[in-house]
């Protein structure tokens, strides 16, 4: 007998096979598969990461450079 965890594969499997054709990229279809079992939550994390990453950085010589006489 299938575990929960092996139906519940199954039938995503069978879902994302079945509805394949309805995204153009697999860009697309990998973020409608985040958002239905995320509510979008997974997408918003890499964009604030993203957003992170773009913003300047503090010079780390800023704290040495001032503490010298």
């Amino acid at each position: 007998m299938p575990s929960k965890l092996e139906i519940f594969v199954n039938i995503a499997i069978t879902t994302l096979i079945m509805t394949a054709s309805n995204f153009s990229t697999i860009g697309n279809h990998i973020q409608s598969i985040a958002n239905s079992f995320d509510g979008g939550g997974i997408m918003e994390m890499e964009q604030r990461q993203a957003n992170c990453d773009s913003q300047p950085q503090p010079d780390p010589n800023f704290a040495r450079n001032r503490m010298t006489p």
